[in-house]
């Protein structure tokens, strides 16, 4: 099975990692395809990070996203308080993609409790 297969799995997060090579477009068509959404995450656009190639590559997922309807969620990974809620990095991202809005599942928590797998079941 296909770990987007599994109905315990809503979310992949740090699909961002240029260490670890993807196909972002086969990505965000299985995302589409099971329901599962793609992790935009904060940190990872940080320039203090760690993470190879993260802008570059959250672009494209961003763009393939958009392609096939995939959605997302905007993720901080804060480690420290002042992180919290702090979206600048993936902010500049989502408008230079021009991403809408109905993709990004965690908008509202109505929103995103609605769009899980399970909600979806019931």
């Amino acid at each position: 099975m296909h770990v987007m297969e599994n109905p315990y799995i809503d979310i992949i997060g740090h699909p961002d990692d240029g260490r670890y090579p993807a196909d972002y477009e086969a990505l965000a068509k299985k995302a589409r395809e099971t329901g599962t959404f793609l992790e935009v995450n904060n940190s990872s656009l940080s320039p203090m990070t760690f993470r190879e190639n993260a802008e570059e590559n959250v672009l494209k997922m961003l763009s393939f996203c958009k392609k096939y309807g995939a959605g997302i969620v905007l993720g901080t990974d804060a480690h420290v308080d002042t992180a919290i809620a702090d979206y600048g990095y993936a902010e500049r991202l989502i408008r230079e993609a021009d991403f809408p809005e109905e993709l990004i599942m965690n908008t509202s928590l109505e929103k995103l409790k609605s769009s899980l797998k399970r909600a979806k079941k019931g």
